[in-house]
């Protein structure tokens, strides 16, 4: 799965670890593999931010705060879309629909998930 999946539907990725599973298995499986999403998800922003100090210009008024400039958007993207290009060894265990009866879900989390390949018919 490429880092990018992830990064993309993470909100919906984060929504369903609060979905009650009757499946205690799928459940404990689930929360391990949102666990390791976590984790790439995380190492993802920690390198876009060190990206944004090494493509952007310091700010005067915040040291903490990088602003590029029009000329270094494009290298920056470029370099940002390397690492969202990156496969990343994660697989979801599925959830049917059937699992998912009764329980309260939105449209675009239905689409997050099953981008994700978590959720099948």
């Amino acid at each position: 799965m490429k880092l990018r999946t992830l990064t993309d539907n993470e909100k919906a990725l984060y929504a369903l670890t609060e979905v009650e599973l009757s499946n205690a298995q799928l459940a404990w499986d689930l929360a391990d593999d949102v666990e390791k999403a976590k984790t790439h998800i995380k190492r993802f922003h920690e390198k876009r931010n060190g990206l944004m100090k090494e493509c952007g210009t310091q700010d005067k008024d915040d040291p903490n705060k990088y602003i590029l400039e029009p000329k270094q958007v494009e290298e920056f993207n470029k370099k940002v879309d390397a690492l969202l290009d990156v496969n990343v060894k994660i697989t979801f265990p599925t959830i049917s629909l059937k699992e998912l009866k009764g329980i309260k879900v939105s449209a675009a989390n239905i689409a997050a998930w099953k981008a994700l390949k978590i959720v099948t018919k």
